[in-house]
């Protein structure tokens, strides 16, 4: 009976642990039927691009999202960038009866909310990496449409899912905030677990742009998309749970672009 005890104890304790764990200007150059005007800003001269028409061929709107998110990388010196990751656990095996079981695998599939300051002048690199890696290519778009509202044009952009996504795909182009199949493994074998595989796929990958219609700037950018987690031959701690899934939505919102 004492070491019973004992067992749910240390299981407790590691799972409560693992509940701690978190995974880890100027303007831009489109310029189609549109008016310039010179201005000197951030000690540049350059073209301040008014927008009159709204392209509908999807090449020239991927070349006006990829033309905003130079923005950023041209001319932009700050910017707030806001993580919100929630996480479902839909399938724990003989997990289920472990308390604190889904908490700790929403932590480890990444549930988070943050929120960053980017400086340039403080820390280029990070500024750099904190940002979506453009550009973004044609094939990489199933879906692109733009309309007009309030003084902006929001383009919104339906990207490819990936499978296994890793340091060289979409989802770590998009700002690297998922959380891939080495995430998870590194988690599990931290806190004394493990699985025979894991796998992670994305789905429902989006962006939505702002772009001012009067100098052609990006005001405002958020990026989504759901990652599946499938998890099979887990072991947490020393029980074995057979089978664990679930999945997240990660939103990432840039704003404050100056």
């Amino acid at each position: 009976m004492k070491n019973k005890i004992t067992k749910v104890i240390a299981i407790a304790l590691v799972v409560s642990i693992v509940l701690l764990l978190t995974s880890c200007g100027n303007h831009s150059e489109y310029n189609p039927d549109a008016t310039t005007v010179l201005q000197n800003e951030k000690h540049t001269t350059s073209e301040v691009v008014t927008i009159v028409n709204i392209p509908t061929d999807k090449t020239e709107l991927i070349e006006m999202l990829n033309a905003s998110l130079n923005y950023v990388d041209k001319y932009c010196y700050n910017y707030t960038k806001s993580i919100k990751c929630d996480a479902t656990v839909t399938n724990l095996g003989s997990l289920s009866s472990v308390s604190n079981a889904a908490k700790a695998f929403s932590s480890i599939f990444g549930e988070k909310e943050l929120t960053f300051e980017y400086d340039y002048n403080t820390d280029k690199k990070l500024f750099a990496a904190g940002f979506v890696n453009g550009p973004i290519a044609n094939s990489e778009i199933s879906d692109i449409s733009a309309k007009r509202e309030d003084g902006v044009i929001v383009i919104t952009a339906k990207l490819i899912s990936e499978t296994n996504p890793n340091d060289e795909g979409l989802l770590c182009r998009l700002g690297g905030d998922y959380v891939s199949v080495e995430d998870v493994t590194k988690s599990l074998t931290e806190f004394k677990s493990s699985a025979n595989s894991v796998n992670v796929s994305s789905d429902n990958v989006s962006i939505v742009a702002k772009i001012s219609v009067d100098d052609s700037s990006l005001k405002e950018m958020t990026v989504s998309y759901t990652e599946l987690f499938s998890l099979s031959g887990v072991i947490l701690v020393k029980i074995t749970g057979n089978s664990v899934s679930g999945s997240t939505q990660t939103t990432v919102k840039y704003t404050n672009l100056s």
